[in-house]
């Protein structure tokens, strides 16, 4: 009968734990995700691995086809770096400050920064589901 007890109370102990913990991911990592997710889009575009960005992104959403028209342009001689800079996320969307860097033939380097709002939406995948770009 004691055995019994302790077993129910550490099976009880563990759903709570289980519990806890998913609903913890669920709220706390949610903005590393999104972090991750905008800085790893950013990245991918640097490296002029396109069809990569294009995995961090709702098929045929905004980025998506930004991505799509950012490879059709850009001249291999001419390389363009994306550095985001998160101002500020709000969960569905985070404020990013952007800095492109082009650099010439001649070797001069042009930067831009910009202010650009990234919506996200949660893709429902699996037990968690994961961030995209909108």
């Amino acid at each position: 009968m004691k055995k019994r007890l302790i077993f129910d109370f550490a099976l009880i102990l563990l759903v709570i734990s289980c519990c806890f913990i998913f609903l913890l991911y669920g709220g706390y990592f949610d903005k590393f995700q999104r972090k991750g997710v905008v800085n790893n889009y950013f990245s991918a575009l640097s490296e002029g691995r396109y069809e990569l960005a294009k995995t961090y992104c709702v098929e045929d959403g905004g980025w998506y086809e930004l991505t799509e028209s950012i490879k059709s342009k850009e001249l291999p001689s001419y390389p363009i770096t994306y550095t985001p800079n998160i101002v500020k996320d709000y969960g569905d969307f985070i404020n990013v400050e952007l800095v492109t860097t082009t650099t010439s033939i001649l070797g001069i380097n042009v930067r831009q920064t910009d202010n650009p709002l990234i919506f996200l939406t949660k893709e429902k995948k699996g037990l968690l589901g994961s961030w995209k770009l909108k």
